[in-house]
């Protein structure tokens, strides 16, 4: 169980709210828990909760992540989430055009000499690659995954930083997508900084975050007891997902499934300066923009940061 907040670290009383656990990841995951604690940290606005996922539920959640299983099972309890959302979000040409030309631009009004020198990009957690700008001088271009997401060409897939030769300086590391899930974000910061340092380029290192945008609030949860009870049956909660009004409510409580925290500007830029981090940019853009059917998408704003580590 997590005690502190994983952004800035603070043990301060904070905004409390008893949440719900999805039912689709209880039995993607075979979790046992139904609920969790949600607090938003009145020092940064992270919104988090206290739940700490075993490595045996990480496993069975990012495995197979948005596989033929994931979708099945997510699906079938919450029909929002289409098969047309789910192949969008990793493999939707335009989406994933957009998102590279918005990094290309991002990066450019921070460094306008950069994209010109960078040799290597690392994408933490990035699939199959569809993110990774596709620079004129680029010679190096990996993916440290975990899953069997078949790489796009031109592109390496890791499972360590180990297994990049060292001589292969890497310039950009992105991370998109990633911090919203973790038990140890913070941890998480402190070892891709170690990392990453290891592989530097010639020129300065950039870091690429990118999260979803805000937080639920605290709300009264009068209903909780009739969310609570259809959870347990398929039917009822495929109609209470179908209801985007009631799921919205300040009545029902907040559901938790893959993302454990959520963040503002604050929140981001506390977790990134708390744990090394010299902070460039931070701004939001629309994150669903030439995204299929982003009905259901809970979050319609990205927030990204551009960072650098002080160390000289």
């Amino acid at each position: 169980m997590r005690i502190s907040c994983p952004s800035c670290g603070s043990d301060n009383p904070s905004d409390q709210n008893k949440a719900l656990i999805a039912p689709w990841l209880r039995e993607l995951t075979l979790l046992k828990q139904r609920t969790t604690t949600y607090t938003v940290c009145k020092s940064c606005s992270l919104g988090w909760v206290d739940i700490s996922y075993s490595d045996e539920v990480l496993e069975r959640l990012y495995s197979q992540y948005r596989k033929d299983k994931y979708f099945r099972i997510r699906n079938d309890w919450e029909p929002t989430y289409t098969k047309a959302l789910n192949n969008s979000l990793d493999y939707g040409d335009d989406f994933l055009k957009f998102r590279r030309e918005f990094i290309t631009k991002v990066i450019e009004g921070v460094d306008s000499n950069f994209i010109s020198e960078a040799k290597g990009i690392v994408d933490i957690g990035g699939g199959h690659g569809g993110v990774i700008p596709d620079w004129p001088n680029l010679k190096w271009k990996y993916v440290l995954e975990v899953s069997d997401a078949e790489p796009k060409l031109g592109i390496e897939t890791v499972t360590g930083w180990s297994q990049i030769p060292e001589n292969n300086g890497i310039d950009l590391i992105m991370a998109c997508g990633i911090l919203e899930h973790l038990n140890s974000p913070r941890e998480f910061m402190r070892d891709l900084m170690t990392s990453a340092l290891e592989r530097k380029g010639n020129q300065r290192q950039l870091f690429y975050f990118e999260v979803p945008y805000g937080y639920p609030r605290i709300r009264s949860n009068s209903l909780f007891g009739l969310v609570f009870f259809f959870a347990q049956f398929k039917l009822f909660w495929r109609k209470y997902d179908s209801s985007k009004r009631l799921k919205k409510s300040n009545l029902v409580p907040i559901r938790i499934a893959e993302h454990l925290q959520f963040f503002t500007e604050k929140s981001l830029e506390a977790l990134l300066t708390g744990t090394g981090y010299e902070v460039h940019l931070i701004t939001t853009y629309d994150s669903v923009n030439a995204l299929k059917d982003s009905k259901g998408i809970n979050f319609g704003k990205g927030l990204i940061a551009l960072a650098s580590t002080r160390v000289s």
